[in-house]
């Protein structure tokens, strides 16, 4: 796969090369069950071995997702964004999913968009629940831009890393899942339980 990825990209033009890593961000960002984060870097990595700018990786990248962001937040300022949760989701429990993310959002709003980009499977779900929820554009879009910037700029770093070795990309992601994960399994309960005692403690 790595030989293959080296002829495509190295049959390129360097003006193609950002329009296509832009429009695996938009996908990824409008569709997550997309692999985008892995093809990405795969992208990346074979995009910086032909010698090209490192801007060729982060900043289409920062586009495409704004792109999507921004779409996805018009979307949710539709009518009758809910059936989008099992499109967001890729499965028929996404309308609920979308319900809890709209639920957290009343209470915690822009940081929770902001720490979204780093939480596989609930990114674009996010967005779409906080247009939902009434939230102002600016106050969805601003967080969501930069927690954006801050992801494809890890990307980029990965994809300097890793090259176009697909595996390694691919077994990455996965460990950062599962990390991401454990940690969420840690401070939400936590998170949960110091509300509750310290609330009974001002009681």
């Amino acid at each position: 796969m790595e030989s293959a990825w080296n002829q495509v990209w190295n049959s390129l033009d360097s003006w193609a090369a950002a329009p296509i890593l832009a429009g695996i961000a938009f996908v990824e960002t409008v569709f997550p069950p997309f692999p985008g984060d892995v093809l990405y870097i795969v992208a990346g990595g074979a995009v910086l071995s032909a010698g090209w700018s490192p801007w060729l990786v982060w900043v289409p990248g920062l586009l495409g997702c704004g792109l999507g962001t921004v779409l996805l937040d018009a979307v949710g300022r539709g009518s009758g964004p809910e059936w989008l949760g099992s499109v967001l989701t890729g499965g028929a429990r996404g309308a609920g999913k979308l319900e809890r993310a709209r639920a957290m959002l009343a209470r915690h709003g822009r940081w929770a968009l902001f720490f979204s980009r780093f939480v596989p499977g609930i990114r674009s779900v996010l967005v779409v629940a906080a247009s939902w929820s009434g939230m102002g554009r600016a106050s969805v879009l601003a967080p969501s831009l930069l927690s954006a910037m801050l992801w494809y700029i890890l990307l980029s770093l990965l994809s300097m890393a890793l090259g176009i070795n697909s595996t390694a990309a691919s077994a990455f992601m996965a460990a950062y899942g599962r990390t991401v994960m454990a940690v969420l399994a840690v401070l939400v309960p936590g998170a949960l339980l110091y509300r509750r005692w310290s609330g009974r403690g001002r009681g």
